[in-house]
């Protein structure tokens, strides 16, 4: 009895083997939204990059958070519409892979069916360092991106960026670009 449940096993177990290895990774559905009279899809590809195609218009590729650390079964790709916060919209492309430390939130503006990225906010929490990443969006035009840095809980430090949206995508309007450490 004993040995039919071994040989059995030894012709189980390849063929187990077999199937686990020739099912190929394949990327989740991509997520999929109107902007304006335009469908919009937000997904990987089949290489693993994040892509934001217009219907009828064109693809904006990025590259996914965390892709040097971790294996592709832990990549995460959000999209959602950001309404009202500029004077077109936005669609907010989120990276933010699991058991990773760095990750990003990509404002994309979608202008004559073109796909375009208008605003990036990095982050990384790798304690003791934390740095993020926060956006304010006016009603005329204009952003301000605040980016707190710690090392530890004695040294933070914060960044202030401002922003004017020119009609495709926010440009940097700074007079100055300093650290003020609190």
């Amino acid at each position: 009895m004993m040995e039919m449940r071994v040989s059995f096993l030894l012709v189980l177990v390849p063929a187990v083997a077999l199937a686990d290895a020739s099912t190929p990774d394949k990327p989740p559905a991509p997520t999929s939204l109107a902007v304006g009279d335009r469908a919009v899809t937000v997904g990987f590809g089949d290489d693993w990059k994040i892509h934001v195609r217009v219907a009828g218009g064109g693809d904006l590729v990025l590259e996914p958070a965390g892709q040097a650390y971790v294996g592709r079964d832990v990549l995460r790709v959000t999209a959602e519409l950001a309404p009202n916060v500029a004077p077109v919209p936005l669609i907010k492309v989120s990276s933010r892979p699991e058991a990773c430390a760095d990750y990003w939130d990509v404002y994309v503006s979608i202008v004559d069916g073109v796909p375009r990225e208008a605003l990036g906010l990095y982050g990384l929490a790798d304690p003791p360092v934390l740095s993020t990443s926060t956006v304010k969006f006016g009603r005329d035009g204009t952003a301000v991106v605040t980016q707190r840095t710690s090392e530890d809980e004695k040294l933070v430090r914060t960044r202030r960026t401002r922003y004017r949206f020119d009609g495709r995508v926010y440009v940097d309007v700074s007079k100055r670009s300093g650290s003020r450490s609190k």
